[in-house]
């Protein structure tokens, strides 16, 4: 699990943004636009789990500095199957939930957010 002021950097493309569902490589379902989520390059470091390990253990609030967007995500996806650590967040039950948020930090594609750990289950999202 995360500590308190364990924290990571990422700089936003397009499809964390907006694009994700519509940036996808097969036709497996619709695409749907506003989809986000923030990546997790560091999940083994820190010990994010990815939800097929753990329903209960994958849940986190992500907070967005200096504004009353608050939001339960899911820890999720990964990089090759059966990996048991996550590769991002996204909104619980609503893959559009993480938009408000970036758009209430103002960001773009190209800025930079740095991911800080408030505790282990708390994170804020700052435009840095």
């Amino acid at each position: 699990m995360p500590k308190e002021n364990d924290y990571y950097i990422i700089k936003l493309k397009e499809s964390h943004l907006k694009d994700w569902g519509t940036h996808r490589y097969t036709n497996t379902r619709e695409r749907i636009e506003s989809e986000s989520y923030i990546p997790i390059p560091k999940a083994e470091k820190y010990n994010i789990l990815n939800n097929n390990q753990s329903k209960k253990n994958t849940i986190y609030t992500a907070k967005f500095k200096d504004t009353d967007v608050e939001i339960e995500v899911l820890a999720s996806g990964s990089s090759k199957a059966g990996d048991k650590y996550a590769k991002q967040f996204h909104g619980k039950g609503n893959l559009k939930a993480l938009t408000p948020g970036y758009e209430a930090l103002g960001v773009q594609v190209g800025d930079e957010i740095k991911i800080t750990f408030i505790d282990e289950k708390t994170f804020e999202v700052e435009k840095i």
